[in-house]
């Protein structure tokens, strides 16, 4: 709810910092699928905001395609949700709106039989 409250502030702070340079790594490098799905949910909403889409440079951009490509490849339907989510935000325009995120856009539990 931190980012949604305060998205405009916030979200320039966070693209100082390179918040979605360490969400792309956990996603690209992290083998376990919890921490994936956490970035890329988390990329998804970040993406939305014109201060984080400022900040993405074409090395960013590349990274953020190749995520979205492992996670559309996955066998987990979270996952998959989760990067067409992110796919699906690239291709709206951002917003410094107070609440760029929709209601569906609620993170669901990770669960796993084993």
């Amino acid at each position: 709810q931190l980012v949604i409250r305060n998205g405009p502030l916030l979200s320039r702070e966070l693209a100082r910092q390179g918040a979605l340079q360490a969400l792309l790594d956990t996603a690209a490098n992290d083998s376990s699928d919890a921490p994936l799905t956490i970035a890329l949910f988390s990329c998804g909403t970040l993406i939305a905001w014109s201060n984080i889409r400022a900040s993405i440079c074409l090395e960013t951009q590349t990274r953020i395609q190749l995520v979205i490509q492992n996670g559309l490849a996955s066998n987990d339907k979270t996952i998959v949700r989760y990067a067409t989510r992110l796919q699906s935000k690239l291709a709206i325009a951002p917003t410094d709106a107070s609440s760029p995120i929709s209601n569906h856009d609620t993170p669901t539990t990770v669960t796993r039989n084993i």
